[in-house]
């Protein structure tokens, strides 16, 4: 897949590319008190943190850990998306930690994911409240149309599918 080609949420795992959507950005940045960054589909390099921080971001939510790790980078701070691990934390919480079958077989549920939480609803609501019970902050992440059905969402839905259908599970309610 030419991911470039796409107009938005393309993975920026490379560092030139990374920069070149900051500096694409940038007047627009300037106009909000942006301090987090979240990488499209998580996924994130250990050198990326030093760019970022130099963009002015102080946090970022770019890796997938369990809750209540916050790890320092730098001069940033990385607020990892939720994981549950099921047979202990990790030992290397370096970049990247993106959704993957490795992430899966190792043991660790990324319940923070939005694709788990349309998923798999009623589970990611139960693992949530056991994390918050036990004083936990999960970081999870929703868009908005897994929160408010877009406008022209049945017309569009057999489209949308054949194109992405990763996004079936968006599509339960």
């Amino acid at each position: 897949m030419n991911w470039t080609a796409l107009p938005i949420h393309r993975p920026l795992v490379d560092l030139e590319e990374l920069s070149k959507d900051l500096s694409a950005s940038a007047a627009w940045r300037a106009s909000y008190p942006l301090r987090g960054y979240r990488a499209p589909m998580v996924g994130i390099q250990e050198d990326a943190y030093a760019l970022l921080a130099r963009n002015g971001f102080t946090y970022s939510s770019s890796i997938y850990a369990p809750a209540g790790m916050p790890l320092q980078k730098g001069a940033m701070w990385e607020l990892p998306v939720s994981s549950l691990a099921l047979f202990g934390p990790a030992s290397d919480l370096s970049a990247p930690r993106k959704f993957s079958t490795e992430l899966l077989l190792g043991g660790e549920v990324p319940y923070g994911s939005s694709f788990m939480i349309g998923l798999m609803p009623n589970i990611i609501l139960h693992i949530l409240e056991r994390e918050l019970r036990a004083g936990l902050s999960p970081v999870i992440i929703m868009h908005p149309y897994e929160l408010v059905r877009p406008e022209a969402f049945v017309r569009r839905l057999g489209r949308d599918l054949l194109a992405h259908p990763l996004l079936f599970p968006f599509t339960l309610n």
